[in-house]
């Protein structure tokens, strides 16, 4: 699992006004056909292709971290049960030392 970034997370979620300029420009090699669809369906959307692959861009990034933020209280939530079994007996947690040693 990657670290967690909060300053990207909370750059990507703050608003961006309407007449705001992109401000770094980006070269990339997309196949013709998909360049002519995005085109054509940032067109009907009354958007620029820079904004359509940027919201895009945006839309990916929130969601990757969406899921690293889940799988941290899942591995929070499973540390938690396995503390509750171990107070009540059923389990016995390994010591760090053990821990390391298995590294």
């Amino acid at each position: 699992m990657q670290k967690f970034i909060p300053n990207v997370e909370k750059n990507l979620n703050k608003k961006k006004t309407k007449n705001k300029k992109m401000d770094t420009q980006l070269t990339v090699n997309i196949n013709s056909r998909i360049i002519e669809g995005a085109k054509l369906y940032a067109k009907e959307n009354r958007i620029s292709l820079s904004e359509l692959v940027e919201n895009y861009l945006s839309s990916l990034i929130k969601s990757y971290y969406a899921m690293e933020k889940k799988q941290l209280i899942s591995d929070l939530t499973e540390s938690f049960e396995d503390i509750k079994l171990h107070e009540q007996g059923k389990i016995k947690l390994k010591s760090l030392k053990e821990v390391v040693n298995e590294l």
